[in-house]
C-alpha cells in the first residue's frame, strides 16, 4: 500500500495537481500505511514468519 500511495502521488503530480494538496493527502495515507507496517513488524518474530514462508514456498516461480 505504501508503494501504491507513492505512485499515486507521482501520477497526481504528473497530471498537474497542486503540490501542496498532493503532499498533504498522500502524506496522510503514507503515514497510516507506515504505522501499519511498523505495528506488524513485531509479529514476524513471534511466528508471523511461518505464513510468509508458506506463501513464498507455494508461489509459482
Amino acid at each position: 500500500m505504501a508503494i501504491t500511495t507513492v505512485m499515486a502521488a507521482l501520477v497526481a503530480r504528473q497530471w498537474g495537481h497542486n503540490l501542496v494538496l498532493v503532499t498533504a493527502a498522500n502524506g496522510f495515507f503514507l503515514t497510516i500505511d507506515l504505522i501499519f507496517v511498523a505495528a506488524n513488524e513485531t509479529k514476524l518474530v513471534q511466528g508471523g514468519w511461518f505464513p510468509m514462508l508458506l506463501a513464498w514456498a507455494s508461489s509459482p516461480s
